[in-house]
Order: structure tokens, then sequence, then C-alpha cells
């Protein structure tokens, strides 16, 4: 035992004399890594002219190789105009080459596997190859490299990161690969001059103002702009009463897609969308109703805040998490159902639902509240229905913030969710009363029940046919479909 700990100390001790030995050869400085490899680090002169790092450096009759270029090594280095990267070298730290606004030459050899964050901002290169052994271009990597023109990026990498090209006013076209599965924020963000952008389908995601200031985006028309496959943002003024319907095929939407967008009044979302941005329908005032596709895992923050027309939204089971002020200040919002997919739900994401009459959670444990706040902000809670599984009621009267609804009732189900086996979802429509079953695809025979168990209502309708509940009082229901295809079994207020 003795004996390990021993060795245990001299391994860290041999490590920190590694970390702090540094020395110069040729001017060049180093930091030795490991016994046998070092970094070059910044000197104590900077670097200028031709800099030519070798693959291997000798020092106290010791060989060393040279694997990484590190953190800052050649910052502010304003006077060098070229370096020789050696197929050595596997990483190039953050901010390495940053402000060498001379540096007009360079090759990134295949054995780097990655570059920090800024390495290359401000640089002079025109021209620029990124290796197929990079897989992802880190956040601002070649930001402000003002002489770009030709950009050649390999099939290797997977995403291209915030601000990654951003302010490179001599680049015109860029091709991005089909390996590509993300754009951070501001990937291209104010690229003045970029006007031919290849997006692939692979895209899923593309992050808030990528393509804002470029030539490309002001030249698309007005309307929805797609990226890709992706519902990037709206362009122009809304006109109103506007309903949208997404191409078949939409991976997702993107933040703030349709923000401030009050004419939209309804979107139609394929269940191929597998994400919507946060703030993605940020103060839309006019849209009244939505029906989340049950491919989305969570409602993000500030997703529909301020929403004040929005009085029905379907929520799948496949969500997960709400975001913080995702539906605050909803003030139509009569009613919502809470999956027992969910798992959290953010700061303030009721707050401001001042019409918010029934909530139905589906989940036997409550939602834990306690990281969050104010998540019912302003909703009245003296009046507001809090809906149930059976046997649950006392643990929500225990549960913080969910105690603090003065009306907890009990389904006489477990939950509002189909225990069935169609994958259905319904919405209701507060002006007309009546309600949708969305994804049926044959005729069924509709059954609504009171909470009280009593039969309200008989129907049998066909895909798309509205469910009549004209005549019946305000209130929580049972509904259950029984079709060729199945069965199925929810709970909705009307």
């Amino acid at each position: 035992m003795k004996q390990k700990i021993v060795s245990g100390f001299l391994l860290l001790l041999s490590l920190s004399i590694f970390s702090q030995t540094k020395f110069e050869v040729a001017g060049i400085s180093y930091k030795q890594l490991t016994s046998s490899t070092v970094e070059v680090t910044s000197g104590t002169v900077k670097y200028s002219g031709n800099v030519v790092i070798p693959s291997q450096v000798t020092f106290s009759g010791q060989d060393f190789s040279v694997v990484a270029i590190g953190e800052n090594a050649f910052n502010y280095c304003n006077n060098m105009t070229s370096v020789v990267i050696p197929n050595s070298v596997t990483t190039i730290g953050k901010g390495a080459f940053t402000l060498c606004m001379q540096l007009s030459s360079f090759t990134i050899p295949n054995s780097v596997t990655f570059i920090g964050q800024n390495a290359f901002s401000y640089c002079a290169m025109s021209t620029l190859v990124i290796p197929n052994s990079i897989t992802s271009i880190g956040d601002r990597t070649f930001q402000y490299c003002n002489e770009l023109r030709s950009v050649s990026i390999p099939n290797s990498v997977r995403t291209i990161g915030k601000y990654a090209f951003s302010m490179c006013q001599k680049l015109t076209s860029i091709e991005i690969p089909n390996s590509v599965i993300a754009l951070g924020d501001s990937s291209f963000y104010h690229s003045l001059n970029l006007s031919s952008i290849t997006i692939p389908n692979s895209v899923a995601s593309v992050g808030y103002h990528s393509f804002t200031n470029t030539a490309w985006f002001q030249n698309q028309p007005n309307g929805l702009v797609y990226a890709g496959k992706v519902a990037y943002k709206y362009k122009g003024v809304m006109p109103a009463n506007t309903i949208i319907t997404l191409a078949d095929g939409t991976l997702s939407i993107g933040d703030y897609a349709f923000a401030n967008c009050n004419g939209l009044t309804n979107i139609h979302i394929p269940n191929t969308v597998l994400s919507i941005g946060s703030h993605a329908f940020y103060d839309c005032r006019g849209l009244t109703s939505i029906v989340l596709p049950n491919a989305v895992s969570s409602i993000k923050e500030y997703t529909f805040f301020n929403c004040n027309d929005l009085y029905s939204i379907s929520i799948p089971n496949s969500i997960n998490s709400i975001g913080e002020y995702a539906l605050s200040y909803c003030t139509s919002l009569n009613s919502i159902t809470l999956p027992s997919s969910i798992t959290s739900i953010g700061s303030y994401a009721f707050s401001y639902c001042s019409d918010l009459s029934s909530i139905s959670v589906n989940g036997s444990t409550p939602i834990d509240l306690m990281p969050s706040y104010s998540v019912f902000s302003n909703v009245k809670k003296s009046t507001c229905k809090l809906y149930v599984p059976q046997g649950s009621k006392s643990a929500y009267q225990a549960a913080i913030q969910w105690k603090d609804f003065v009306n907890i009732i009990e389904n006489i189900t477990n939950g509002s969710m189909p225990t069935t086996n169609l994958d259905l979802r319904i919405s209701t429509n507060k002006a007309s009363g009546q309600v949708l079953i969305h994804g049926l695809s044959s005729v069924a025979k509709v059954t609504i029940y009171n909470l009280s168990g009593r039969q309200m209502l008989l129907q049998t309708i066909s895909p798309n046919e509205p469910i009549l509940m004209s005549a019946l009082p305000c209130g929580m229901y049972l509904i259950t479909l029984n079709c060729s295809e199945g069965s199925f079994q929810s709970c909705f207020v009307k």
C-alpha cells in the first residue's frame, strides 16, 4: 500500500514538473507535456515573419515530438506572415493564431483533429482548406477573416460552431457538405457578400442569426425562408390571418423563426419536425391554436411567450421538458394537458396565463418544481382546477407549487393521454365548440363522458370531421374512440 502511494505521488510530481518545464529552441518557445512531447507556447518576444514549427525538437540532449500548438501561442503576432505546421501536431488550441492580422499563408495538416475556438480569427488568409481529420469547426474559429475568399469544408465535419465564419466580408460562396447536421448561432453572420450557400438536407438545426446580414438572405423573397430542411426565418411583414403549412420533410423550426409575426393565426407542423427553436413563436399575438408533432422532445424557453390569442395547444407525450417562460403571457389559454413524459418545467413557464381554468397532469408523481421559480405566477389558483391521476391527490397537495392550487381533482382515469394503441391528438376550437381528432385515418365511433361517468354524446366521425360539442357546457370530458385500426382514450377541456 505504501509503495502504491509513493508511486502515485511520484507520478503526480512528474506531471507537475512537465507542466512547468518551458524552454526555447531556435526562437520558438515550448512547454513540456509528457516525457516525450511538447506544445508550442507564447514566447517572451512576439513571433514575426515566416515561422517554421519543427515536428521534433531537442533540448538538454532529449528529443521531443511537437504535438500541439497551445492556447494563445501566437496571438497578437501582428508581424507574422506565414507558419508551417508539421504533421506531428494534433491540436491547435484556443486563440492560437488570433489577431495575427498579417498571417496569410498556412496549411492545416491532416494530423490535426481539434481546432479550438478563435484559433484563426482576424487572420489574413485568402483561401482555407480544412483537413478531413476535423469533425467540428469551433466557435469563432475563422471570425473576422476579412481576406477569406475560398473555403473547403470536408465531409468529415459534423457541426459548424457559433460565429465560425462571421464577418468574413470577402467570402462570396460556401458549400456545406452533407455530413453537417448543425449550424451554430450566427455561424455566417454579417458576411455581407456571401451570396451563394449550399445547404444540404442533412442539416437539422440552424442557429439564430446564422445568415443574418448575408447577401444570400437578402436575396431571398419575402415569406418563409428555408435553410435546407430547416424552417429558418420568416422574412418581411406577415399579412393578417396567415396560415402556414410547413413543407413535408421539414426537420426543425429555427430559433425566432416566426417571432413577432402577429399575422400568424395557425401553423401546420408535419411529424418530421424534430425540434422547435427557442423564441420560435415569440410574440405571435394572433396565433390561436397549435398541435405539436410527436417527434419533438421539448418546448424551449420563450417559444410561445406573449401569444395572447393562443387558446389551444396540444402537447404530445414525446415532450420531456418545458423551458422557462415557454407559455408565459398566453392570456387566452383556457386549459392545458401535461403528459406524464414531462420531467421538468422551467421558471415562469405558465406565468400570467390569466385565463387558465384547468390543468390536467398525467403523471402520478408530481413534477419537481423546486428548481424553478413561479411556474404558475398569476394563474388564478383559487379557481383553476388541477386534474391529477387517481390516487395522486395527496402527493400534489404536498408538492411545491402544485399545492398552491385550491381545487385538486382526481380524474376518473389514470391520466388524460391515450392509454391505447392509436397515436392521436385532440385540439379544441374555443369559438365554435368543436373538437378535432388529429391523426385519424378511418371512420370511428366516438363517445363523450363527463367526469361523473355519464354519457354526454355519441357520434360517428370520418377523418378530419369535427366533433360537435356546442350544446355541452364547458368543463372536463373523457373521450373514447373505436375504429378498425384500434382504440383511443383521452381527456380534454371544452
